[in-house]
């Protein structure tokens, strides 16, 4: 059986002593420290944010189990019941990278649960589009799918009329589309190492210190934190208000017929009220200037 000490053995005998006597750091230990720092940092910095969005989960986990309890699943209920699955896993994925200083990072998962939530909201409202996103047919081809359905903004009509099937307004839905497509092109600078992105990765600017930069090289809680935090939540908002929309549609989807009443029907739908409650009570807590947590850089000659 492999055992620590072999390595650490190795490691310190891996160069010669004439260049120096290496140094090991232990990550599991640094990490636990961290994540104990952070969290302290976060319950008085971040509260508000992680509470709505551990809410969002909340409605993500309840959706999952009630579209979990049909006897006869269907290619596509299970199609959709996959991308809520999917959608909860990147969002408590992004909530620990956040909590653990990670902000940077987190936008990739960021900008992974906005593109799975353009294709979850049409696979709400349109039970063709969710079965053909995943077909019952060995020689599916994702690709192909991706190519015709997704692409080159190919994806945004789709989406307009799932909106408007949950009684979304025109102008509102032409706003979280742009609103959606701003913010993908914001990420992705993140997704393909962007200069600023590895900046902040290197130098983080400090939530608790503002003004502040921080070298650590397991993590600080960032001053873009707050912001990576709205979007999800906003996304989880238009996430929630479309099911409940579908839900008391005149023309409701086929797939999203006939679940039962219960713990779990009650459970997803409060959720979802608490969601949006608190959302918009606290609304002016949420959306903190940024100017005022980034400082500003002044280059010195």
């Amino acid at each position: 059986m492999f055992k620590s000490d072999q390595i650490d053995e190795f490691y310190f005998n891996a160069v010669n002593p004439s260049r120096g006597i290496a140094e090991r750091v232990d990550i599991d230990k640094e990490l636990i420290r961290l994540r104990s720092s952070t969290r302290r940092l976060a319950s008085k910095h971040l509260q508000l944010w992680i509470i709505l969005i551990d809410e969002g989960i909340h409605f993500l986990i309840h959706l999952e189990r009630l579209l979990a309890t049909r006897d006869k699943m269907g290619v596509t209920r299970f199609n959709l019941l996959t991308l809520i699955a999917k959608l909860k896993s990147l969002a408590i994925s992004f909530r620990e990278l956040i909590l653990l200083g990670q902000a940077d990072s987190s936008r990739l998962l960021l900008r992974g649960f906005i593109e799975t939530s353009d294709i979850t909201l049409p696979a709400m409202a349109d039970p063709i589009f969710c079965a053909e996103y995943a077909e019952d047919n060995p020689e599916h081809d994702d690709n192909k799918f991706w190519k015709n359905k997704i692409a080159y903004g190919k994806i945004y009509p789709v989406i307009k009329s799932a909106l408007k099937k949950a009684d979304f307004e025109d102008d509102q839905i032409d706003s979280l589309i742009q609103w959606k497509k701003n913010w993908k092109s914001q990420l992705s600078g993140a997704v393909h190492a962007a200069s600023w992105s590895s900046f902040q990765s290197c130098l983080i600017p400090s939530l608790s210190e503002p003004g502040m930069f921080v070298e650590h090289p397991f993590g600080h809680l960032s001053a873009y934190s707050p912001e990576l935090c709205n979007v999800i939540i906003q996304e989880l908002l238009i996430l929630s208000s479309t099911f409940e929309g579908l839900l008391v549609s005149t023309n409701m989807p086929s797939h999203l017929k006939g679940y039962p009443t219960g713990p779990e029907y009650a459970s997803t739908l409060s959720s979802s009220n608490t969601m949006h409650e608190f959302f918009y009570k606290f609304y002016d807590d949420l959306f903190i200037p940024i100017e005022e947590l980034i400082p500003d850089l002044v280059n010195e000659d």
